[in-house]
């Protein structure tokens, strides 16, 4: 959890942390606005996010709770309309093929 009905979430200094990494987060809005956010990462074109600067970057995209998905490789964001849309880093080249396989997703469908 990284922020949770407008309170944000006590975060130590582990390096898990403070050390940018590819990550995925949804948060949610006053509004009830769902945001979906992948950061890249582990390429010299992304450098990712720290916890604590993806909380600000929530904040900022107006989320009232927050939380962080698993990130790395699983850090993978994908439409019907445009497949994969952010670069994932598990075959290590900048380009939309590195995901890796996984047995969890969220899935959003509009009504």
């Amino acid at each position: 959890m990284l922020i949770f009905e407008g309170e944000d979430a006590s975060l130590d200094s582990s390096n898990f942390n403070i050390t940018r990494h590819p990550r995925t987060c949804v948060g949610l809005t006053k509004k009830g606005a769902v945001i979906m956010l992948v950061a890249d990462g582990r390429n010299a074109n992304a450098e990712g996010m720290s916890l604590f600067e993806l909380t600000k970057i929530m904040r900022w995209l107006g989320c009232v709770s927050a939380i962080n998905f698993d990130g790395g490789g699983s850090s993978t964001l994908w439409t019907a309309k445009e497949g994969v849309v952010n670069y994932p880093t598990d075959n290590r080249n900048w380009d939309h093929e590195g995901e890796r396989k996984v047995a969890n997703i969220l899935y959003f469908k509009r009504r």
